[in-house]
């Protein structure tokens, strides 16, 4: 184990509250050998859970503890933050622009009812550049509905993206960041949209491709693609074909994704992702008897007590089910002119490759390349890890992300529509399954708008694969099979 590894597996262990912790890997459900590690701690506060992987069993147990401690420390500090209700209007007036948050720089859905006077919750967050307090509308901070009860004007569905853990804030930040620049770049151009630009396996590095070679023997083919350059950074992911005599459906939908500054560090964070996908789906999804020789005595008892049906999104818990129901050829053929797709070949030779390796230098990069397209990071710092680590939620403006799940879409979005929109789902007049894209008044007249977004056609598309966008709570969909919660399906 690494010294950096060492220090971040203790700093993530000293940070966690009390309680009972479970740690086991879940790989051994699966046929390809890659480490994933499942970590899950039942507090008195809730169950928290991290699953992490890599080309090492060190690698896995860091990323699981890391992304437990994202998960746990996120929830935790949320009672130490004071939150306020006010509308943007009343709150503009009280501490000028600088310090609150337009939520109409926040990529709203399309068609959202939001006006200035309507009346949100809002939490304070840090501007990064100058430690300043700003408020934001707090379903941008937080990471799950649940955390915001009896809120009816939430404005999104409440999402961990940008949520970062590191043994420094700088590492906690980077992360988040770039995890950000990963769902912008792909927002538009993957899955259901996936624009079919592979990335020529002979240009990546011999390491990369060793880990794909050793992937395509235990029966998985992998394919990287190119979802876009955004920041400066090389924003990819990896999808990967089950060759095997498998028939469980989902081994057909494994996917990685990555941005980074390093277009290699990239491909190759997201080709072990697309493994770990694999193994991760069947250990989800498959029925509990399948699993018990892999996980402790009695998981399955509180992992039924500490499930909701009612409260998982419905939408995601059916395209779930319908998939499980699916045999592997099926889904094959449903994914043939998407993920699968193949339309042009890009070389990795002429994507960014920034070489600095530091956590430092990478992280001003990425910061810098973000000023330069006008955007201004704000982070959200997790109070309750008791200084062992740091865990932040970036929070950018104008960063583009769940365009096919939750129809959000904002300035950036708009003008990659104008620029390129093969689904003909920008249009410039009102009419029936059009939805009005909420942008500020200066931005509408910058872009000649308002625009609309063509929400009927664009869940037309999403909707085959909706299970590949938003998952339900791991082992939620064996349940709603086994207790025919879908009566209709």
């Amino acid at each position: 184990m690494s010294s950096q590894h060492e220090r971040a597996l203790a700093a993530y262990r000293d940070s966690l509250p009390g309680g009972v912790t479970e740690t086991f890997r879940i790989d051994g459900v699966d046929h390809l050998g890659i480490p994933i590690y499942n970590v899950d701690l039942f507090t008195d506060d809730g169950h928290f859970n991290g699953i992490g992987y890599g080309a090492t069993e060190t690698e896995a147990l860091v990323g699981a503890y890391g992304e437990l401690a994202e998960e746990c420390h996120r929830h935790l500090s949320l009672a130490d933050l004071s939150m306020r209700e006010s509308s943007y209007a009343a709150l503009l007036e009280e501490v000028g622009s600088a310090g609150v948050l337009d939520p109409l720089t926040l990529v709203l859905p399309a068609g959202s009812a939001y006006t200035p006077d309507l009346v949100l919750k809002w939490l304070p967050v840090a501007r990064l550049k100058d430690n300043r307090t700003v408020w934001c509308p707090a379903e941008f901070v937080v990471s799950g509905n649940w955390e915001l009860p009896d809120y009816p004007n939430r404005l999104t569905t409440c999402i961990t993206n940008g949520m970062g853990a590191g043994d420094t804030e700088e590492r906690a930040l980077l992360h988040g960041l770039l995890e950000l620049l990963q769902r912008d770049g792909n927002a538009d151009r993957f899955r259901a949209l996936d624009r079919g630009q592979v990335i020529d396996p002979a240009t990546v590095t011999e390491p990369v491709r060793e880990i794909i070679a050793y992937m395509k023997e235990r029966g998985l083919d992998v394919t990287m693609k190119l979802a876009r350059v955004t920041c400066g950074c090389a924003s990819v992911y990896a999808v990967g074909d089950d060759l095997s005599d498998d028939a469980f459906g989902l081994a057909a939908t494994g996917c990685g994704e990555a941005a980074d500054p390093d277009v290699y560090h990239a491909l190759r964070k997201a080709v072990l992702e697309c493994a770990s996908s694999h193994s991760r789906k069947r250990f989800n999804n498959l029925p509990f008897e399948q699993l018990e020789h892999e996980v402790p005595e009695g998981y399955f008892t509180r992992i039924r007590a500490a499930i909701d049906l009612e409260t998982e999104e419905q939408r995601a818990l059916r395209a779930m089910v319908e998939f499980v129901r699916s045999d592997k050829e099926t889904v094959r053929q449903q994914l043939a002119d998407t993920i699968f797709n193949r339309q042009t070949t890009v070389s990795a030779a002429d994507l960014p490759s920034y070489t600095a390796t530091d956590v430092p230098s990478r992280l001003q990069y990425v910061i810098q390349q973000l000023a330069g397209e006008g955007m201004e990071p704000y982070v959200y710092r997790s109070t309750s890890t008791r200084g062992s680590c740091s865990v932040v939620k970036a929070i950018v403006p104008d960063m583009e992300m769940e365009f096919g799940s939750y129809h959000r879409v904002g300035y950036r979005g708009v003008k990659r529509l104008l620029a390129d929109d093969p689904f003909h789902l920008l249009k410039r007049a009102p009419g029936p399954g059009l939805a009005l894209i909420r942008l500020t008044e200066a931005r509408n007249q910058e872009l000649d708008g308002p625009f609309y977004l063509n929400t009927s056609r664009l869940d037309e598309i999403i909707d085959p694969l909706y299970a590949l966008y938003r998952e339900p709570t791991a082992h939620a969909a064996p349940i709603a099979l086994a207790t025919d919660y879908f009566a209709d399906l």
